[in-house]
């Protein structure tokens, strides 16, 4: 079933926006699977947030995850291989319940992220 996922925010006049249209389950064997059924210019970021989502999420949890995406929306200015790292961060971890501990977008709009 198709689902959508919209992380927007507007931190100290910085927009960030990106919306992912998926399709997301948990599987038994501990593997990632991904699938980006697009041609977009964000593959790279979807695919590096996903793997360093996974690598994270891997180590403390007994099953893999599946995760296939459809669509992306973006906007010209408010989008960013960095913003669609972080949208499809906070996607992953909303559908696990599992949260990367000190990965964060800081109140002035600086992404931290955790080793």
């Amino acid at each position: 079933m198709n689902k959508e996922f919209e992380f927007k925010k507007l931190i100290k006049g910085k927009g960030f926006f990106c919306k992912i249209s998926y399709e997301f389950d948990t599987i038994e064997s501990l593997i990632l699977n991904f699938d980006c059924q697009i041609d977009t210019k964000w593959y790279g970021a979807l695919l590096f947030g996903t793997n360093y989502f996974y690598e994270k999420y891997a180590l403390s949890k007994n099953n893999g995850i599946k995760i296939i995406i459809k669509d992306i929306e973006d906007q010209i200015i408010d989008t960013s291989n960095m913003v669609v790292f972080l949208c499809i961060i906070e996607l992953l971890s909303m559908e696990t319940q599992f949260i990367i501990s000190g990965f964060e977008l800081n109140h002035y709009g600086d992404l931290i992220i955790p080793k």
